[in-house]
């Protein structure tokens, strides 16, 4: 009861509010979403129902608040599933259209990217000789990362990965979360410097 509307809302965001009361204040009710913080400190998503009223002579500000974090979750699972969506979409529309090997490839890359939502797409070749996965394309943010990557098909710590596992599974693997995920452990620094959260490796043959 001695907090003030300032405390619930994250610091960040408090400069915001005397403009939501503005508003609030000009028009027949504002409903806003913004971002307050618990007794512990979590920061959690919410919906503002703010409106005046006069009661007798005064003015009273009357504000609910909507705890919407599944609604967020909700909402960003759909729209991972819309950019995927549209991920695959594109690339069957490319697979049909381009014929060329290595353009395909660069056009996968760039798809994944722009219509996918990723970070960094690459495809590598396996040389034969040695067993490593040798970049051949990419679309995104590198940052030299490709240049000093080792990837192996084999069973040992550069061949632990994603890509290793998915060329010998002969199907896919995801890595959810590289910074605490063991397999990742030889590339995880140099992902984590470039923001690369999670992985995921697809196999193609051909």
């Amino acid at each position: 009861l001695r907090m003030q509307v300032e405390d619930l809302r994250v610091p960040e965001l408090r400069p915001h509010i005397e403009q939501d009361m503005a508003k609030s204040r000009e028009s027949d009710g504002l409903v806003y979403e913004t971002l307050h913080q618990k007794k512990d400190g979590t920061v959690f998503p919410v919906e503002v129902s703010s409106r005046h009223l006069q009661i007798g002579e005064q003015i009273h500000a009357q504000g609910i608040i909507r705890d919407i974090t599944e609604r967020k979750k909700a909402e960003a699972g759909i729209a991972r599933l819309t950019r995927l969506y549209a991920f695959l979409s594109h690339v069957n529309q490319t697979i049909v259209r381009v014929r060329d090997r290595d353009g395909l490839f660069r056009e996968i890359c760039r798809i994944a990217v722009v219509h996918g939502g990723f970070r960094l797409a690459w495809i590598g070749m396996i040389e034969k000789e040695t067993g490593l996965v040798i970049p051949s394309v990419s679309d995104g943010y590198d940052d030299g990362y490709l240049d000093q990557l080792v990837v192996s098909t084999g069973d040992d710590p550069f061949g632990r990965g994603p890509v290793g596992t998915a060329v010998r599974q002969a199907g896919y693997h995801v890595v959810n979360d590289i910074e605490h995920d063991s397999d990742m452990r030889p590339w995880k620094d140099e992902a984590l410097k470039r923001g690369y959260r999670s992985s995921a490796a697809v196999s193609i043959k051909l």
